[in-house]
Protein backbone atom coordinates (compact mmCIF):
# COMPACT_ATOMS: atom_id res chain seq x y z
CA UNK A 1 0.00 0.00 0.00
CA UNK A 2 2.52 2.23 0.82
CA UNK A 3 4.22 2.09 -2.79
CA UNK A 4 0.95 2.42 -4.02
CA UNK A 5 0.66 6.11 -1.83
CA UNK A 6 4.25 6.78 -3.19
CA UNK A 7 3.23 6.29 -6.78
CA UNK A 8 0.01 8.18 -6.54
CA UNK A 9 1.46 11.14 -4.83
CA UNK A 10 4.48 11.29 -8.16
CA UNK A 11 1.12 11.60 -9.99
CA UNK A 12 0.74 14.81 -8.16
CA UNK A 13 1.84 17.87 -10.55
CA UNK A 14 4.55 19.69 -9.30
CA UNK A 15 3.99 22.95 -7.20
CA UNK A 16 5.64 26.14 -6.03
CA UNK A 17 6.72 26.58 -3.00
CA UNK A 18 3.68 29.41 -2.40
CA UNK A 19 1.05 27.12 -3.53
CA UNK A 20 -2.08 26.01 -1.15
CA UNK A 21 -3.50 23.02 -1.64
CA UNK A 22 -6.93 22.74 -2.46
CA UNK A 23 -9.76 20.79 -2.70
CA UNK A 24 -9.85 20.30 -6.86
CA UNK A 25 -14.36 18.89 -6.01
CA UNK A 26 -16.36 19.07 -3.64
CA UNK A 27 -15.21 16.59 -0.82
CA UNK A 28 -18.79 15.57 0.79
CA UNK A 29 -17.89 14.70 4.56
CA UNK A 30 -17.03 10.97 5.10
CA UNK A 31 -15.21 10.50 2.25
CA UNK A 32 -11.61 9.40 2.44
CA UNK A 33 -9.69 11.75 0.08
CA UNK A 34 -7.08 10.47 -2.75
CA UNK A 35 -4.74 12.39 -5.23
CA UNK A 36 -7.53 12.77 -7.66
CA UNK A 37 -9.46 15.26 -5.23
CA UNK A 38 -6.11 17.92 -4.43
CA UNK A 39 -4.56 20.44 -6.91
CA UNK A 40 -2.76 23.30 -6.45
CA UNK A 41 -3.19 27.40 -6.46
CA UNK A 42 -0.92 29.94 -6.21
CA UNK A 43 -1.30 31.86 -3.07
CA UNK A 44 1.96 33.62 -1.56
CA UNK A 45 0.32 34.63 2.04
CA UNK A 46 0.24 30.61 2.86
CA UNK A 47 3.25 27.74 2.99
CA UNK A 48 2.47 24.71 1.41
CA UNK A 49 1.13 21.37 2.71
CA UNK A 50 2.12 17.92 1.66
CA UNK A 51 -0.39 16.71 -0.07
CA UNK A 52 0.78 12.61 2.07
CA UNK A 53 -0.22 14.28 4.96
CA UNK A 54 -3.86 14.26 3.61
CA UNK A 55 -4.03 11.50 1.29
CA UNK A 56 -5.98 8.61 2.93
CA UNK A 57 -7.44 10.72 5.18
CA UNK A 58 -11.44 11.19 5.77
CA UNK A 59 -13.04 14.56 5.19
CA UNK A 60 -15.00 15.46 8.44
CA UNK A 61 -17.16 18.26 6.59
CA UNK A 62 -17.90 18.87 3.49
CA UNK A 63 -14.99 20.76 1.36
CA UNK A 64 -16.23 22.67 -1.45
CA UNK A 65 -14.05 22.73 -4.70
CA UNK A 66 -11.22 25.39 -4.53
CA UNK A 67 -11.50 25.19 -0.37
CA UNK A 68 -8.06 24.83 1.41
CA UNK A 69 -7.57 22.02 2.86
CA UNK A 70 -7.31 22.38 6.52
CA UNK A 71 -5.96 19.63 8.95
CA UNK A 72 -8.95 20.20 11.44
CA UNK A 73 -11.91 18.94 8.62
CA UNK A 74 -9.80 15.50 8.14
CA UNK A 75 -9.93 12.69 10.53
CA UNK A 76 -8.39 8.96 10.46
CA UNK A 77 -11.34 6.92 8.51
CA UNK A 78 -13.73 5.10 10.30
CA UNK A 79 -13.18 1.40 10.40
CA UNK A 80 -16.75 0.87 11.66
CA UNK A 81 -19.89 2.26 11.33
CA UNK A 82 -23.16 3.03 13.36
CA UNK A 83 -25.07 -0.22 13.64
CA UNK A 84 -22.88 -2.69 11.94
CA UNK A 85 -22.31 -5.93 13.17
CA UNK A 86 -18.66 -6.06 14.87
CA UNK A 87 -16.84 -9.15 16.90
CA UNK A 88 -16.12 -8.77 20.10
CA UNK A 89 -12.80 -9.63 21.81
CA UNK A 90 -12.86 -9.44 25.48
CA UNK A 91 -9.34 -9.81 27.03
CA UNK A 92 -8.51 -10.58 30.75
CA UNK A 93 -5.00 -12.08 31.48
CA UNK A 94 -4.92 -15.46 29.43
CA UNK A 95 -8.63 -15.21 28.98
CA UNK A 96 -9.92 -14.57 25.49
CA UNK A 97 -13.64 -14.35 24.87
CA UNK A 98 -15.25 -13.72 21.40
CA UNK A 99 -18.76 -12.81 20.61
CA UNK A 100 -21.08 -10.98 18.35
CA UNK A 101 -22.20 -7.20 19.12
CA UNK A 102 -23.60 -3.87 17.17
CA UNK A 103 -21.81 -0.54 17.17
CA UNK A 104 -23.64 1.87 18.55
CA UNK A 105 -21.32 4.58 17.04
CA UNK A 106 -19.30 4.98 14.15
CA UNK A 107 -15.45 4.88 14.52
CA UNK A 108 -11.92 4.76 13.52
CA UNK A 109 -9.38 2.79 14.98
CA UNK A 110 -7.98 4.09 17.95
CA UNK A 111 -11.23 5.66 18.80
CA UNK A 112 -13.33 4.09 21.69
CA UNK A 113 -17.22 3.43 20.74
CA UNK A 114 -19.96 1.87 22.76
CA UNK A 115 -20.92 -1.50 21.51
CA UNK A 116 -23.88 -3.95 22.55
CA UNK A 117 -23.06 -7.11 22.76
CA UNK A 118 -25.88 -9.63 20.83
CA UNK A 119 -26.06 -12.36 22.92
CA UNK A 120 -26.42 -10.40 26.74
CA UNK A 121 -28.10 -6.74 25.57
CA UNK A 122 -25.28 -5.40 27.08
CA UNK A 123 -23.56 -2.11 26.41
CA UNK A 124 -19.66 -2.54 26.59
CA UNK A 125 -17.52 0.22 25.79
CA UNK A 126 -14.29 -1.26 23.26
CA UNK A 127 -11.23 0.30 21.44
CA UNK A 128 -12.01 -0.08 17.48
CA UNK A 129 -9.08 -1.96 16.08
CA UNK A 130 -7.49 -0.99 12.36
CA UNK A 131 -9.55 -4.98 11.15
CA UNK A 132 -12.93 -3.35 12.78
CA UNK A 133 -12.89 -5.65 15.16
CA UNK A 134 -13.23 -4.04 18.99
CA UNK A 135 -11.51 -4.88 21.99
CA UNK A 136 -13.43 -4.94 25.36
CA UNK A 137 -9.94 -4.64 27.59
CA UNK A 138 -10.25 -6.97 30.76
CA UNK A 139 -9.92 -6.11 34.33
Amino acid sequence: MMHRLSAVLLLLPTHASADLLVAARTIPARTVIVADDLRFEPDASVATQDPGQVVGLEASVTIYSGQPIKRDALRSPARVERNEMVKLIYRSGLVEIVAEGRALARGAAGERIRVMNNASKATVLGEVLADGTILVAGS
